[in-house]
């Protein structure tokens, strides 16, 4: 299932970021609003997204920012188009209130 992160502002670089998770194809919509340092990296986001939705980690996931895919790279794949997730943080890649993150499970 996938789902729909939305900063609500840009924070400057050691600022917040206020996340709206919405899960896609639900109604009545189940949504969660987080507190969340820019300086999380993306691997970060998915430990904090599994404890918000109160989920055990039992499947794989991406995420999808700008037309990149991140998450973790398949090692028995020759080339994997997924970039490592545990190098990005929010702030590195830019979020601000327009971007929408698709995040796949």
């Amino acid at each position: 299932m996938a789902r729909h992160v939305r900063p609500r502002r840009p924070p400057p670089v050691g600022g917040i970021y206020l996340l709206k998770i919405t899960l896609l194809g639900i109604d009545p919509p189940i949504w969660r609003q987080l507190a969340v340092p820019s300086t999380l990296t993306l691997d970060g986001l998915h430990r904090v997204l599994q404890r918000a939705m109160g989920w055990m980690e039992s499947h794989l996931h991406e995420f999808v920012i700008g037309g990149r895919r991140y998450g973790i790279p398949d090692p028995e794949a020759p080339v994997s188009r997924v970039l490592p997730e545990h190098r990005v943080s929010l702030a590195r890649r830019r979020i601000r209130r327009e971007h929408a993150v698709r995040v796949s499970l």
